[in-house]
């Protein structure tokens, strides 16, 4: 969440994956992407990739729903809302 505001290191910022921006509605951008912040993450090419860091909260950060991005940067709201969609 930070990433995608500017709000964190360049190094961080390097190391994750670019977000989906999608210039025409196709069948994957209406039905997949669910929020603002969706990540475009590379295939997984065996069982040791589907395991890392990276890949595996990539998935949990793209099952998020649009109701858990508050409109403007507010990380006091954002992690509220995760925690509470997530307990």
């Amino acid at each position: 969440y930070r990433t995608f505001h500017g709000k964190c290191s360049t190094e961080l910022s390097q190391l994750v994956p670019p977000g989906c921006d999608f210039k025409r509605n196709t069948r994957f951008s209406t039905s997949t992407r669910e929020h603002p912040h969706f990540l475009r993450l590379p295939r997984a090419k065996n069982e040791f990739h589907k395991r890392t860091f990276f890949y595996r909260t990539g998935q949990l950060w793209n099952q998020l729903s649009a109701d858990n991005f508050p409109p403007q940067y507010n990380l006091e709201e954002f992690k509220r809302k995760i925690n509470e969609s997530l307990l």
